[in-house]
């Protein structure tokens, strides 16, 4: 049995190696165990099964040489799993007719603030923008007179939203964009897909859902 742990960060890579050797020099039976699941754990068996190898038929000068090598390729593997990288957020895209009457719109009936404008360089109005609030962010932009937007209710009936807004709690929110006269395109309810929360049109029409699993 071997035994390997790589890996600074908590808990560390850990493995478990067992092997028999059937015939003199070469492993009969090989096993890799880990406390954690590991991706790609094929590399893994490679490396290892090729410093076992050369331990089993070159005997430990040779074998030691190598460990510095696997134990490089480990550290490696494990930094490969710790940096999984992961999604936190995604921003719709919204064509606006008014990106100054959308700016508005958003910020004063929704609740959200300004966080960037730009496109005009200084030297004509801005066309495109950014709202944020809390962690939801939505990019509006007027492109040109003759591209207005187009939301999917207009496409098909069955395309009724245009975002789904997760709150944790669409009661709450929905009294205060009731306060506010935002135009409700369906009122709180439970809905059949298991959610529970309303729907809004936007100033250019967009339909957005805001609301929660009923589960949660």
């Amino acid at each position: 049995m071997r035994h390997f742990e790589f890996g600074s960060r908590s808990p560390p890579l850990n493995l478990s190696c067992l092997y028999h050797s059937g015939v003199e020099g070469q492993p009969s039976m090989f096993r890799i165990r880990t406390r954690r699941r590991v991706p790609h754990t094929r590399g893994l068996r490679v490396g290892i099964l090729t410093f076992l190898l050369y331990s089993s038929t070159y005997g430990s000068a040779v074998a030691g040489r190598m460990s510095s090598s696997l134990a490089g390729f480990l550290r490696l593997h494990d930094d490969r799993i710790q940096n999984v990288p992961t999604l936190n957020t995604i921003a719709p895209f919204f064509v606006v007719d008014d990106l100054q009457a959308s700016l508005d719109f958003y910020c004063s009936k929704l609740g959200f603030q300004v966080t960037y404008t730009g496109g005009g360089d200084g030297v004509g109005e801005d066309f495109f923008g950014i709202v944020e609030r809390d962690r939801v962010m939505i990019m509006l932009k007027a492109i040109t007179p003759e591209i207005h937007p187009q939301p999917n209710h207009s496409r098909h009936e069955w395309a009724r939203w245009d975002a789904y807004v997760h709150t944790s709690d669409p009661d709450a929110l929905y009294a205060e964009y009731m306060a506010k006269a935002v135009p409700m395109h369906r009122p709180l309810a439970n809905n059949s897909d298991g959610l529970r929360g309303f729907e809004i049109n936007d100033n250019s029409g967009y339909v957005i859902f805001f609301g929660r699993p009923l589960s949660s």
